[in-house]
């Protein structure tokens, strides 16, 4: 309670900028978004913000910051050539959202933005595994799962968004393998196709060649890698690692017709790649890799470490102020 309105009380008004001005000057805020959706889903899930919110937070960066391409980000900290509150908008996975409802916010505000793309998803009927547990789980008749030794309850929209979040977090801990036929027998668990279509303009749908065709030409966006499979790095032997790093490298630059210099970890806790991950990566020709760490970037900033700050559907906007302006 207490922390509730000593937060609140610092986000409000000009305070949190003033601070930046004052102490946080040269650190460059790297944002971390994934899909924005502009109707509910049937339950929350932390990765999808709402559209209202996403705007109300663009408008606010453009007021006190300088939006760059993460492009720039990294050739202004080269340099050391940060003066003023300098901000940077990226998503991960590359929904279709970031184009139909994201991006009209961003032209609208003149945001350079760049987005990590699941190379092999992109332009399919497929997606992310995670999005087909949330499909299954919204279409599911079942008001109750067991499953690796846990019971989950479905009877209602926060229960199943409980389960949702406690069943990836037990998933994201297992080899990529055993974390793919897991996936698919949770979704026959609950009444599911694993291989059903994502259709067009669902929230869970990838972007098409078409769509990064029309946000490439605007100038507005760049485009970097997110792996091939959205495998977890750390879980892969080596040589499985370089596949995804490599392979999702020269796919878009095949997509984008433009050399793909930055990369993002997949999940991107400190726990999810190691040593050999940045290795792999630098050695590909990344100039630069993202984790979900949060953080200031500065100078002396590791270029295969750059910290983001999470931006999700629970992120008040009393938060997001401090966030952005480094104030934890």
């Amino acid at each position: 309670m207490i922390k509730s309105v000593v937060k609140n009380a610092l986000g409000f008004g000009a305070i949190p900028a003033l601070l930046h001005k004052t102490l946080k000057r040269r650190g460059i805020t790297i944002l971390a978004y994934h899909g924005v959706i502009d109707s509910p889903l049937p339950f929350d899930d932390w990765c999808f913000l709402d559209k209202a919110e996403f705007e109300r937070q663009v408008a606010y960066l453009s007021q006190h910051f300088n939006i760059v391409h993460l492009s720039e980000a990294v050739q202004m900290l080269e340099q050391g050539d940060v003066n003023n509150p300098t901000a940077v908008i990226t998503f991960d996975d590359g929904y279709q959202n970031n184009y139909e409802v994201a991006f009209p916010i961003l032209k609208k505000y003149n945001a350079p933005a760049t987005i990590y793309l699941v190379s092999d998803q992109i332009g399919t009927d497929d997606t992310i595994w995670f999005c087909r547990l949330n499909q299954a789980l919204a279409e599911t008749r079942e008001n109750k799962l067991r499953w690796n030794g846990m019971s989950f309850d479905l009877s209602n929209a926060a229960a199943t968004a409980s389960a949702s979040a406690r069943i990836q977090s037990s998933l994201k801990g297992m080899v990529n393998e055993r974390l793919q036929r897991e996936v698919s027998a949770l979704i026959l668990a609950l009444g599911g196709d694993p291989d059903k279509s994502i259709p067009d303009h669902s929230p869970y749908r990838l972007l098409n060649q078409e769509e990064i065709d029309e946000m490439r030409d605007s100038g507005l966006i760049e485009f970097g890698a997110h792996t091939c499979s959205h495998a977890i790095l750390s879980r892969l032997s080596e040589a499985e690692q370089k596949q995804e790093i490599e392979g999702s490298k020269a796919a878009v630059e095949k997509m984008v017709g433009k050399p793909c210099t930055h990369f993002a970890y997949p999940n991107g806790s400190t726990q999810d790649h190691d040593p050999v991950t940045a290795r792999l990566i630098e050695d590909a020709g990344f100039a630069s890799c993202v984790n979900m760490r949060p953080g200031a970037n500065l100078p002396d900033t590791e270029r295969m470490h750059l910290f983001r700050y999470g931006i999700g559907s629970d992120t008040e906007f009393s938060r997001f102020k401090l966030w952005v302006h480094h104030i934890r």
